[in-house]
């Protein structure tokens, strides 16, 4: 089993930390309303419901993902969210492809981009995501479902070598030619840690 680890975008850390003082403060001031007297039942929930949301989105938050030969393991804080790999169709590492899409159900942005998202780059997808930047975009038999892990490339080789029908893509589309003419392909060498454009680098 391979481990890969979500990490963050510096877009989601402003989001996160945005919003989780947001929910601090409002819960701090809910509270100092109830030390005063001045409080109503409507103050306890908005003391409690800003808390509860970052409690709530906090164990959900994506850490890392494991390939196994049956299966992508999203790695949560407290439980993994299995994804078949029967059915995959093509495994892609499209860079950014979450820019320009709308939220239809899930979490924006709070400790991670997870739930049901759509562009018109790849209509309605599901998304376990941490970094808009390193994105893989998964397309099984009826649904698309967006990962980040830290090495998409290599994520995206492992992929093909378990399932050998799945057609290896990558974002310029040159994993399987030679620049250097060393009988290597790009992605060899890429995999190997050599210069794909250096012959003897390999």
């Amino acid at each position: 089993m391979t481990h890969y680890r979500a990490t963050w975008s510096t877009l989601l850390r402003v989001i996160t930390v945005a919003a989780s003082l947001l929910c601090v403060s409002v819960a701090i001031q809910e509270r100092h309303a109830l030390a005063s007297g001045n409080f109503r039942s409507l103050d306890f929930w908005f003391g409690v419901l800003p808390l509860a949301l970052l409690i709530g989105t906090a164990l959900c938050t994506v850490h890392g993902y494991s390939i196994k030969p049956d299966a992508i393991f999203v790695h949560r804080l407290c439980w993994k969210t299995r994804l078949p790999l029967q059915g995959l169709e093509s495994a892609e590492y499209q860079p950014g492809v979450l820019r320009h899409s709308f939220r239809t159900c899930g979490n924006g942005g709070l400790f991670s981009f997870t739930g049901w998202y759509y562009n018109r780059a790849l209509g309605g997808y599901r998304a376990y995501a941490t970094d808009i930047h390193r994105t893989v975009v998964l397309r099984l038999r009826g649904k698309t479902i967006v990962l980040t892990p830290d090495e998409p490339e290599r994520f995206v080789s492992e992929l093909k070598e378990l399932a050998p029908g799945t057609p290896l893509l990558d974002s310029d589309h040159d994993a399987g030619t030679d620049a250097d003419g060393d009988g290597y392909t790009n992605l060899e060498e890429f995999l190997n840690e050599a210069d794909p454009k250096r012959v003897g680098s390999n």
